[in-house]
């Protein structure tokens, strides 16, 4: 591919990841017909298929670029070699639960538990999931891995195992701050996090 050729799949690939992402956030997944995102993003039918395959493709591009701000979030834990296992699951959980505290990061969820009911019955779906890590999981391993924790430092394995853990709380606290609001205090989140250090070390 050209230059010129990859800067416009760039580009197009942009506009109709910021168009599905603005109509699914605001309508829902199911809601939204491909012909809306094209024309929200400029372009024809023709180039969501070329460049995602499916329009659940683009929910898996738009999901992906959320994770992706979530892993832009936590950065400045990554970089400080300095932190305990335990001060880096606070500091995870504090921006995760800043994210889904914002109206957008609500809609999100929102989306992420339709992609969650599709995958349950979309074979096709299924397969495109399991070939990338939308929880992240894997960053979170490799931001935990040799942190310090009362038992000595995380190896890969016990990081992998609470890397696991702390993706299914942060979404079942996330899931219950926006199902019923109020009632997940902000202790709730860090503390929670913190206490794997204990439970899986």
């Amino acid at each position: 591919m050209t230059g010129k050729r990859a800067e416009n799949r760039r580009r197009n690939t942009d506009a109709l990841v910021s168009a599905a992402r603005g109509l699914f956030t605001e309508h829902g997944y199911e809601a939204v017909g491909i012909e809306a995102i094209a024309e929200e993003a400029g372009l024809t039918t023709g180039a969501i298929y070329s460049i995602f395959g499916a329009k659940h493709g683009l929910l898996l591009a738009v999901l992906d670029e959320v994770f992706d701000q979530l892993g832009a979030a936590v950065l400045p834990l990554r970089q400080d070699s300095g932190l305990s296992a335990e001060e880096v699951l606070e500091g995870y959980a504090a921006a995760y639960r800043a994210i889904v505290s914002s109206l957008d990061g609500q809609r999100v969820l929102r989306l992420e538990l339709e992609a969650l009911a599709l995958t349950l019955r979309d074979e096709r779906m299924r397969e495109r999931v399991t070939e990338r890590d939308l929880t992240r999981s894997e960053d979170v391993v490799h931001l935990l891995t040799n942190r310090r924790t009362d038992s000595g430092p995380l190896d890969e394995e016990r990081a992998r195992r609470m890397a696991v853990a702390l993706t299914a709380l942060m979404r079942g606290l996330a899931q219950q701050h926006v199902l019923k609001p109020g009632s997940v205090e902000e202790r709730v989140w860090t503390s929670s996090a913190r206490a794997l250090t204990h439970a899986l070390c």
